[in-house]
């Protein structure tokens, strides 16, 4: 249970965050807007991928408040809104493929765990069953965008 302000460690889980705060108000309407606007076009390139990730990152909102009856009674109301639509950059360890075809040589019932991963993109060495594959995968939070046979996260 978290009480107050959630900690980083909820922000993937819950799915609304309700603070109460009671506090003096006033006989005049205020608010404000704030907009962050992030895209790919804004960054450096990956000194260890060719291509840029594509990124598209709007957190937008504002508030707004005032009285209801004078002295008395206020109102108080604020809305963010997180708009994000990104590709991460992934190394890991991934099967070579002379191990793959050794491997299927023996038992074909491999190749679709085979099937999900990339050949390594770093030299490995000769005879080695692994190698190192940096690849461009979209963000497994990818909150909009129209999903494809591209967002499927398989490796």
């Amino acid at each position: 249970m978290s009480k107050g302000i959630a900690s980083a460690e909820y922000g993937g889980t819950m799915s609304g965050n309700v603070n109460i705060i009671t506090r003096a108000g006033t006989n005049r309407y205020h608010g404000s807007l704030f907009e962050n606007h992030q895209r790919d076009e804004f960054d450096a390139s990956n000194p260890f991928v060719s291509l840029t990730p594509a990124k598209e990152f709007n957190q937008f909102g504002g508030s707004f408040g005032g009285p209801i009856r004078r002295d008395r009674l206020f109102f108080f109301g604020a809305y963010e809104g997180v708009r994000s639509a990104q590709q991460k950059v992934l190394t890991g360890t991934v099967p070579t493929p002379e191990w793959r075809r050794d491997a299927l040589a023996r038992n074909q019932i491999y190749a679709p765990f085979f099937a999900l991963f990339p050949d390594p993109t770093q030299p490995y060495a000769t005879g080695a069953i692994t190698g190192r594959a940096t690849v461009i995968r979209p963000d497994a939070r990818q909150r909009f965008g129209t999903p494809d046979s591209d967002s499927v996260q398989r490796w």
